[in-house]
């Protein structure tokens, strides 16, 4: 999947959403994933706080919505 960003965001973002968007799967029209902040981080070599920020980053962009589930098998759903 080849995703054309049309806003200027910070180079490092432009390669996280690069990264979350070879992760994807596609859900009838949609595309999404799964994860855990912290596995996700430590596949990518950065720290959670750098994910969540720049999860943030995209979802005020909207390029991306997100939803959390809290608990042992909880994680981010985007």
């Amino acid at each position: 999947m080849e995703i054309v960003v049309q806003q200027t965001l910070p180079k490092p973002v432009e390669s996280f959403l690069s990264i979350l968007g070879k992760k994807s799967e596609q859900f009838g029209d949609r595309f999404g994933t799964i994860f855990k902040k912290l596995e996700l981080a430590e596949d990518i070599g950065k720290d959670v706080k750098t994910i969540t920020s720049y999860l943030k980053q995209l979802e005020e962009a909207n390029l991306i919505e997100m939803s959390t589930k809290r608990g042992k098998h909880g994680g981010v759903t985007i």
